[in-house]
């Protein structure tokens, strides 16, 4: 009995003993939980889904185009002139990509009478603005002001995420014979491509190296990469599907760590190109440790860059009009749901001088949208400088653009 009861006792203890663990992981797990779910509340400004949270990691419109399971990377194809472009190749490309790996229709070889066909470029604003639909596409817009019997009008959407100058030019290089008018929408990236690249001594028109190096596999020398990639896609396949991963912001930001540490790991691994005497950093060197003179020169540069454009377009017998886009951090008094996602907006008078530069070009048609959205209540960005596509930032934008390059061009008096 003595021996009974002891093992009961025992037992017992052991039981507390387990019950105490759980609770304790438990109470741990609890914390976790909510500490995670601070840390997103905090960094993204709202509550929201993991799947949301996740999504933010594309742009909105490769977020409402991709296809499940792939990422950004896998939708870029090399171009030996323009760096990279689209694809529609099994199983991550898009179907409505051109056989020039642009979005929406294929580019003509030449003119045509009867259409007067405006080729669109710049970068994800460009792209997404192209992108719209419906009566309030740039095209439409087009069609119901200027548009006649005989005379109709095409938008070809000849944008690409990340692209900034000097790929504007390229795309004017090689497609601005086919088309009458050129309207290049653009400034963001090149101002933040100024501001970064001088700092690391380096010409703003250097590539972006994460989608560069996606379409060189010379960069990816490692036999790392494959699985960093593997683990990379699996983690966030998980955080985003699996029905406690996309539930728990606990196991998100576990997830995100460790995808974080794989890419370094993957990234560190590579072949170092640092001490060779030619590598991308070389190609685009510029003063070390003068980031105010590099600044300077890559601001000329950029101004080189819209003259030969303006020289290129004049040459070829079209249009030309550059426009700069307008930002939430100048004359835009934010949203609260805007105020959450925009970031930090202290770089807008940098922008204004930037702006003002490209405005006194002599001889080239460059226009400001800074002010259009400085008396709109609704809200328009999504991020730093996106907006929905189905939303009303792109149909005041379409319509702006229109009346400049109407009363520029003369469309009202075209004759086919």
């Amino acid at each position: 009995m003595v021996e009974q009861g002891r093992g009961s006792l025992i037992k017992k203890q052991t039981i507390h003993r387990l019950a105490g663990i759980l609770l304790m992981i438990f109470v741990l797990a609890g914390i976790l939980e909510l500490g995670s779910m601070l840390y997103f509340r905090l960094s993204s400004g709202s509550f929201l889904s993991n799947r949301e949270l996740l999504a933010r990691e594309a742009g909105e419109f490769v977020r409402q185009t991709a296809k499940e399971d792939c990422s950004f990377r896998d939708f870029l194809f090399p171009h030996p002139y323009l760096g990279w472009v689209h694809h529609a190749n099994e199983p991550c490309g898009w179907t409505k990509i051109s056989q020039q790996g642009l979005y929406g229709r294929e580019i003509p070889m030449q003119r045509e009478a009867g259409v007067f066909r405006v080729l669109l470029t710049g970068g994800s604003v460009a792209v997404q603005l192209g992108s719209v639909v419906g009566d309030y596409s740039l095209e439409s817009v087009l069609n119901q002001a200027f548009g006649t019997g005989k005379l109709r009008f095409e938008v070809i959407n000849a944008a690409i995420e990340g692209w900034k100058q000097p790929q504007q030019l390229f795309a004017t290089i090689l497609y601005g014979g086919a088309v009458d008018g050129i309207v290049s929408l653009e400034g963001f990236n090149e101002f933040l491509a100024t501001l970064k690249h001088s700092d690391l001594d380096q010409r703003m028109d250097m590539p972006w190296t994460p989608s560069y190096y996606a379409t060189n596999p010379i960069f990816e020398q490692s036999r790392e990469s494959p699985l960093a990639s593997w683990v990379n896609q699996e983690m966030y396949v998980f955080a985003r599907d699996h029905w406690l991963g996309s539930r728990s912001k606990f196991l998100l930001l576990l997830a995100n760590v460790v995808r974080a540490k794989f890419t370094e790991w993957a990234v560190a691994s590579r072949k170092d190109w640092s001490d060779m005497n030619t590598s991308l950093d070389s190609l685009f060197s510029l003063n070390p440790g003068k980031a105010e003179q590099n600044r300077e020169w890559n601001h000329a540069l950029y101004q080189h860059y819209l003259e030969s454009m303006d020289a290129i377009t004049r040459r070829s017998g079209a249009n030309l009009a550059v426009f700069i886009q307008p930002t939430p951090a100048r004359f835009r008094r934010v949203t609260e749901q805007e105020a959450a996602l925009v970031g930090d907006l202290s770089y807008g008078p940098d922008y204004r001088a930037m702006e003002a530069r490209l405005l006194a070009l002599e001889g080239v048609s460059v226009f400001s949208l800074a002010r259009i959205y400085e008396h709109v209540d609704e809200t328009i960005y999504s991020d730093s400088i996106h907006q929905p596509v189905d939303g009303i930032g792109y149909r005041i934008m379409a319509g702006e653009i229109a009346e400049v390059i109407g009363e520029k061009w003369n469309l009202v008096n075209l004759q086919p």
